[in-house]
Formats: C-alpha cells, structure tokens, sequence
C-alpha cells in the first residue's frame, strides 16, 4: 500500500461487500483467490507519522514501508504514550553546532532529522526556544515550548542537549490533532467569573492591600488561554483559560475552565504546605545564633544586607523576616528592636538563621545566587495562624516567600526546623528551575526534592522534621524518615510514606497524594547518596532539577533525568550511574523500553473457549460454545442474529442483536443458557458490553451518525456522534455516516469502531471508505459519560484502502488487529501496536475476518473463504509481539461458521472498580430506549 492523500477513491465492489458485511450468514457469494500480502506484492508495513497519541492518526505514510532504523539511538516511551520522554542519538554526519550552526539551529536540525519518531511534522512551528545554556561541562542545554496555532500549549516543556556527538531529548509536548479549534467560545471575564464563584465555596475570599500586592508582586488574577491535555488516557485536548488567582494573602489558585463551554476542568491550590494538613513543627531549639541585621534610623530590623547579592539601590537581595503576629498572613509587621537585642524573639532567630543557611547552602554548593538564581529576597514569615487565631500545624512555600506555623497539636513552631527552611525554599527553587506541577507524580517529586535538599541543608540525619515532630502525633519524633519511609509507622498513619511503587497511594486529595507517594524517590536518594556519598548525589539531583526536569515529569522522567545527570557528571559507565539504577530499580521505578509486546493486564486465570456462529442453513442452531481445539461443541441458542456476539470479561454473559434487531443477552453456560431481551426496539445493527459490564454501546440501523452507549448504574443512554476530525489541508463535503463493528478497551472509558463514508461531490465519483475511530464514552475518574471526542487510527488511508472490524488484544489495550481491504479483492488482517506505532501483518486473506486474540494473545482466529466449504474459520500462532505471525500456513479449524470470539471464564483485575453487576442487569434489564438522551456531541452536551 502505498502513501497518498486522506480521502481516496473507492470501488463500487470493494464497498458494497463491506457495506453488507452483517447482512449475509454465508459471508460473499462470489469466491476468491487468495492474494499473498508481503513486502513486495501488495502490502507493506509502516512507519508512523504524525500521531498524536494513542489510537490518534498514523499519517499519510502510515502504511508505507518501514525505513531502516540506526543503531545509534535510543528512546523510551512514557507508560501511557506512544511519544518519547528520552531521545539519544549519536550524531555520525560530523554536524557540530559550534563550527556549522548555532546551538539554536542545530536544536531544530535535529528535531526534523528525528521528528518520525517524535510524531511531528515542522518542528519550527511547533517549538520556540525559551532558554540557551552552555555550562561548565561543554554541554549546549535548549529549553523549549510549544504552541498550538499561536497558543501556548500547557505543560509541554522539554530539553534538547548537544554533547560532542551526543544529541538528546527529553521531557513532554504534545502532537494535536488539528481539528482542534482554538477560537474560545467563553470569554476571559466570564471564565474568571466562574473561578471566583467557585472560591467563594472553597477558601476566604479577602481583598489585597497595596503593601500586600507589592510583596506579593501581586495585582490581579492572570489569565492565559492555553491548549490543555485534560484526559490521563487517550490524549484528549481542550481550549481552557489558565487562571492564577491569590484569593488571599495566602493562598495561590489554579484554575482551568474550559474555554468551548466555562466547564472547570480542573483545580487545586498551589500553596506548597509542608506535610498533610494537620502537619506542625517543634518547639525553637534554644541554640545561640549569629545573625545579621540592619540597623536604620537607629533601630534594627530582622533584615540581612550582608550577602553579595544584595543590591543598595533598590534593596532587592536581602533575607528578611517579618511578622504576621498570629494571622493568616494577611498582614504582616517588620521585626524591629531598638539595641539589637533579639532574646525575646527566638521564632524570628530561628526563622533568619535557617533562611541563612539554606541560601549559603545553595550558594556554597551550586552556586546558585539565591532561590530566583538571579539574587532576588529570600523572605520569612512567622506566627502565622489558622483563620480563627489558633496555632497553624503547617509551613509552606506560597510563591513568594516561607511561611512557619507555630504548631497545635502535631507540632512545635516549624521556624526552628533548618530542614523544613531548606524544604521550604527548595520548593522556590522547583518554581525557578523545573516548575514541577503541584499534583500527581510531578508533584511528588516536586515534594521529595524539598526534602532531599531540605535533608541536605540539614544533613546531620535522614530525618525531616525531627526537631518540630511531637512524639504524641508520630512516635518516631520526626515527620518523615528517607531511610525508613515507613517511618515505624502502618499505611494511614501520620509519618507513613511509601518506599516502592506498589504501595503507591492514590486519592482525590492532591495534598496527601504528594506528600505521601514523594517516600518511594526520597527513598531511591537515600540508596543513591549512602551507595555514592551525599556530595556526589545532591549534584547530581540539582543537575537533574535544573537541567532535565521539566513541569509535568513523572517518576520515570526522574530517573531518566538522574541517569543522565550521572552520565553527564561521572561518565557512562561510572559507578555512580550503576547505583542510580539499581535504586530506582529498588523502588519500583524502572527503565521503560520501546517494546512490541506491552502485556497492561494479567491474562484471564479461566478456561477458554470459542464463540462460533452457525452458517449452515440445515442446522437449526445458531450459536455454540467449542473448545478451542474445536473438538467439543455445545448449542447455545437458535435465535437468528445479525451481529458477532460480545462477551464480558469473565465470559459469564454474551450480547448480540437478533434478526429482529432486538438485542439479547444469553449466558454462556451450556447447562442453563438463560435468554433475554435486553432492548426490545426493534432498531439495532450491533451492539458491545465492557469488560466489566457496566456499559452498552450500540449502533441502530438508521444512517444516523450516532452510537448509543447505556450506564448500568444510572440506568441512562446517551447519544454520541460521529463526526471526522479535519485533516490539514483537507475539506470533506461529506463525512461519517454510520458505524458498524463496536468493541471496548480495557478501561471502560473508549470505544473503538469502524465507520463508513462518504464524500459526495458534484463533479467527481463520490469517495467512499470504511475506517476506524475510537471514541471517548465515559469518564472512570467523576462517574459520568465522556466527551464524545473522536480520533482516527489512520489520517490518511491510500487509495481503495478500507479498514475496519478492529479487536484489542485480550491482555493489552495498546495492540489491535484489523481487517484491511485494497481494491476488490486484496484482503488481510494487520496488527497494529498503537505505542510505538509498530504495524505488522497477521494474516493474507480473501475475505473479511473479523480477527479474535486468544486468551494469552498467542493465537489468532479468523473467518476466511473455502471455495468447497464456504466461511471457514482459521488459526494463526502469533509473534511475541501480537502483531505479526511466523512463517506458517493458517490452519483450518472450523468449516461452516463465521464471527470467532475467543473468550475465558475466569476473573482477573483489570485496573478499575466493578461498576455494576452486570449478569444480572444485563439479564434481567429489558433496558427500554424511550427515555431521555443525554447527546454528547463533539465536547459540547446538551439535553435532548
């Protein structure tokens, strides 16, 4: 098959035969030969490009050949995306940025040398350079953004390295489909609207003072429309607002509101507090300090001018603490005393010597000038309160400053904590250097650099917080422990951290979520510094932290950014490396590799057997259970049935739609195969369950352009639409008309599908083409049905190509078989892994074959054409890799019958809660139509 453009010219036979695929029980009248499909006649594998996610379009060369890949790269590949997070590449063509080009045109020239890989298209109009760095090693550093169609692109932030011949990439951006519209529909005002209404529910909403807004630097909300990812599978896009509002002295607010429909996508305070919300700090260590203050018009105030970044003229640079005498910090008050005489106020001392030590600690050892790295104020607040006056268990880094609790319950006042100063302002550090995203993974990162530089300044023990901790709120004396996560504690006490990733906490409450999950890379830097010394490792983290970290790295980013640092510092094979990997192996993080064989879930522990439909007319049943060697065969039913049936995941339950376009459902025990009619509208084509049962998809026999998707639970339908995402350059005057074959992922949360065509035109023939979608439906995290929006696997099929009848693999949601058809009689069965885009071929073919993977993705089985015995059913081994086949003939299995569901009966986790119990609401539902439809068309819902 060869490349060309995204609508294509198809026959009258080809697409007849497709289009009345369910229509026939025999299958094709006419007889074919076969047609062997191989990289030299007929088709060929590809190459992708120009994806932008899972199941996203593969471009116009998607199904070329696939050109010979060097030898002299590497790349790793997110858990959840098929675009690199790592890209290195030993550059052989003697190109060097110093002598040939700037490190600016160098960056972009290996950006369209790789950009296959990274499924892009220009690079120079996808990326701007936001920073150049050379450093002290040699090494050329370019960070950059993205942006969409002149909008920024939120969290798409990564590095490009230049080092002798080494060229490499790291962190995350995005490829968009580019249907997405970027015109808002919502204006700023109306989006900032709905952000404040929403704090009036959430936090104090109290008006800035001019001092406060000075300090804070602070004189109004920011508003920034950016492109934002809003789904944590199946890469979904949205126009939102970017607010950043200080509701009050305190508090920094994120908000994103969708700018089609003023929807809050998503929320979260981005104070950074230290520890959970009824974390404290222990008493003031009574120690003598020498501190530095400023003397002015006779009196001293906590303010330290002695530092070389302290700048005279404008008094910018200095280390200040101030008072907020037991308030929420909405009002503060200089520290003043008329001798210099500081005896009375050890919280201040405290609070200034820490601060101190924490910037010469950075200073001394990076030298790094200040939090900013550009000599800014380093600034301290004490007594800060509850909003009812009583003694706050917190310290946290606002933006802009520290600020230290005097304790309740849980702690003494945090002030006397050196390491929480040196977590505090680590957290300013991040905001400089990384931003890692306060949330999720980043954010637990975020947390545990705090505490690995916070431990450092403080590098007597492994302890955080030990000095501020009450034994009657944590036994052990200290908050946290990065040699013993655990911390003597059990899961859901106070001090209790993960140390590997399979104790990973997940939750609703972002602020526990961090600061409990930070204990697995907290523990890898204890491995780390005790297997190599404290020296080497912090610079070795502050490397990553400045140079590799990007906003929104996940755990495998940091150890993809500890390995390099190591590299870049100590060499390749350099035992600091050595014990990088072998802690993060330690804690679960581990090194993730391109693969061909991405095995999400455990394979079903049950029997298996085949689904088989009956085409012989003399035989009066219609459906049988065989096993899979097809010796025993047991009769289900003899209802008639017009689809292939679909079986939920511990095989218990099969639905079909019968020749009455009802649909039923009959349990696949052939002792008691119970029947019913689950939907008694005589108005289906086909239908799908879930895995888990607690979801229908269906299609109608209208020319409707629409699925119907039915919640167990709430017992509600809703109508999605298809529709086709544009492509570039493309105008369709025509589109989707109908779907056909339905099938579910793993999740619950998408649906794949085929769909057919048709772009009429009043010059030319009409082109019409069948090819796959996949549709988000539901939306696991708040319960309720998606968004509806819709990506195709393939932009641009070549000419008379149709693609359709798509299946997953039964133990991943990343491989899929399909059928192919090229002109009118070219068949075969290609596999497709949707990560790292391999795609390969299963089977030659002379019909349609309705593809189905065994149990443990080793097999597959097909319909194909006997010229004796009419539909037959065939058998394949599988590669390792799930997408191709050996060298072997297929081997006939099953004479007389069509439409192949391998399935199994046992029960297996597959990631997510039960919704429903889907036996016996699927029995016994008799789910009516003539309710009211919730129409979920193209992101934008409305009743109907």
């Amino acid at each position: 098959i060869t490349s060309c453009s995204f609508i294509n010219t198809y026959s009258q036979t080809a697409k007849s035969a497709l289009k009345t695929k369910h229509k026939s029980s025999n299958g094709y009248s006419t007889s074919f030969t076969p047609v062997k499909i191989n990289g030299q006649n007929g088709m060929k594998a590809a190459q992708a490009k120009n994806s932008s996610g899972p199941y996203r379009n593969l471009g116009s060369k998607a199904l070329d050949s696939i050109p010979s890949e060097p030898s002299s790269k590497k790349i790793i590949y997110g858990a959840d995306s098929i675009i690199p997070i790592y890209y290195e590449h030993i550059n052989t063509s003697n190109l060097k940025a110093s002598t040939i080009q700037t490190a600016e045109q160098h960056c972009f020239s290996f950006l369209e040398s790789i950009k296959q890989d990274l499924k892009i298209d220009k690079s120079s109009q996808c990326f701007i350079i936001t920073s150049t760095i050379s450093d002290s090693l040699g090494q050329q550093h370019i960070r950059l953004s993205q942006k969409f169609k002149g909008v920024k692109v939120y969290n798409a932030d990564f590095y490009v390295h230049f080092s002798g011949d080494k060229e490499i990439l790291n962190g995350k951006y995005s490829v968009i489909e580019s249907s997405l519209n970027v015109i808002p529909k919502v204006t700023k005002d109306q989006a900032l609207q709905i952000a404040i209404n929403d704090l009036k529910n959430t936090t104090e909403i109290a008006d800035l003072s001019n001092a406060q807004k000075e300090l804070l630097n602070y004189y109004g909300p920011q508003i920034d429309t950016v492109v934002l990812d809003n789904k944590k599978s199946f890469i979904k896009f949205s126009l939102a607002y970017h607010i950043v509002i200080r509701p009050n002295f305190i508090d920094e607010w994120y908000y994103f509101i969708s700018a089609e429909n003023g929807e809050i996508i998503k929320k979260y305070n981005n104070t950074k507090y230290d520890g959970p919300a009824t974390a404290t700090a222990n008493d003031l260590n009574g120690v003598s300090r020498t501190i530095d203050t400023d003397q002015q018009n006779g009196h001293f105030t906590m303010l330290d001018v002695a530092e070389p970044m302290f700048n005279s003229s404008n008094r910018n640079g200095s280390i200040l603490t101030v008072d907020a005498q037991n308030s929420t910090g909405d009002k503060y008050f200089d520290i003043n005393s008329s001798n210099n005489n500081w005896d009375n106020n050890p919280n201040a001392v405290s609070a200034q010597f820490n601060a101190k030590q924490s910037y010469l600690y950075y200073k001394n050892t990076f030298k790094r000038n200040s939090i900013n790295g550009s000599g800014g104020s380093i600034i301290s607040f004490i007594n800060i309160a509850n909003e009812d006056g009583s003694g706050l268990d917190n310290a946290f880094w606002n933006g802009k400053w520290m600020s230290y609790g005097n304790g309740d319950f849980a702690f003494t006042p945090l002030a006397g904590g050196l390491d929480v100063a040196g977590h505090e302002m680590t957290h300013g550090v991040t905001q400089y250097t990384a931003a890692l995203e306060y949330k999720g993974e980043s954010g637990a990162i975020n947390e545990s650099i705090s505490d690995i530089f916070g431990a450092m300044v403080d590098r007597s023990n492994w302890f955080i917080g030990e000095s501020v901790t009450k034994t009657s709120f944590i036994t052990s004396g200290h908050l946290r422990d990065m040699s013993n996560p655990h911390n003597f504690s059990n899961p859901g006490d106070p001090g209790w951290q993960p140390m590997n990733t399979n104790e990973m906490y997940f939750g609703d409450n972002e602020g526990t979520v961090v600061h409990t999950n930070s204990g697995i890379p907290n523990y890898a830097y204890y491995l780390i510094s005790t297997a190599i010394t404290k020296e080497k490792a912090e610079q070795i983290y502050y490397r990553a932290l400045t140079t590799y970290l990007t906003k929104s790295s996940q755990f495998i980013d940091l150890r993809i950014a500890i390995e390099q640092s190591a590299k870049d510092l100590y060499g390749d094979n350099s035992n600091e490396l050595s014990q990088a990997k072998k802690a993060f192996d330690t804690v679960g993080i581990y090194e993730q590799t391109p693969t061909t064989n991405s095995d999400t879930y455990p394979s079903n522990p049950g029997q298996d057997y085949l689904l088989v439909t009956n085409t012989d007319p003399a035989d009066v049943n219609t459906l049988y259970r065989s096993s899979t060697d097809a010796i025993t065969f047991s009769p289900l039913t003899t209802t008639k049935m017009i689809s292939r049936p679909t079986v939920i995941d511990n095989g218990s339950i099969a639905g079909f739609v019968a020749a009455d376009h009802t649909i039923h459902s009959i349990s696949l025990n052939p002792s008691n195969p119970n029947e019913s009619i689950f939907s008694s509208e005589k108005i289906w084509e086909n239908v799908a369950v879930s895995k888990d049962g607690s979801h229908i998809a269906a299609i109608t026999t209208a020319i409707d352009t629409a699925i119907f998707v039915y919640d167990i639970n709430s017992k509600k339908w809703a109508k999605f639409h298809l529709y086709n995402p544009t492509t570039e350059g493309v105008t369709q005057k025509g589109g989707v008309l109908y779907a056909d074959a339905l099938e579910f992922d793993k999740s619950g949360e998408n649906l794949i599908y085929d769909s057919y065509n048709l772009i009429r035109s009043t010059k030319t023939d009409s082109i019409s083409y069948w090819d796959i979608g996949v549709i988000n439906i539901w939306d696991n995290e708040n319960k309720k049905f998606g968004t509806g929006s819709i990506s195709k696997l393939f932009s641009n099929l070549p000419d008379s190509v149709s693609i359709g009848n798509p299946t997953f693999a039964n133990n991943s949601s990343n491989v899929i078989a399909f059928d192919i058809v090229k002109g009118d009689n070219i068949f075969g069965i290609f596999g497709l892994n949707t990560e790292t885009l391999d795609l390969g071929i299963i089977a030659s073919n002379n019909t349609v074959g309705y593809p189905s993977y065994s149990k443990l993705d080793n097999k597959v089985v097909f319909n194909s054409l006997d010229n004796s015995n009419g539909l037959i059913i065939s058998q394949l081994p599988l590669n390792a890799n799930k997408i191709s086949t050996p060298s072997v003939d297929a081997t006939t299995i099953i004479t007389g019958a069509k439409w192949p569901v391998f399935y199994a009966t046992g029960t297996r986790v597959l990631g997510f809660a039960p919704k429903a119990d889907f036996t016996s609401s699927f029995i016994s539902g008799k789910v009516p139509l003539n309710t009211v439809f919730l129409d979920q068309s193209k992101n934008n819902p409305t009743s109907w």
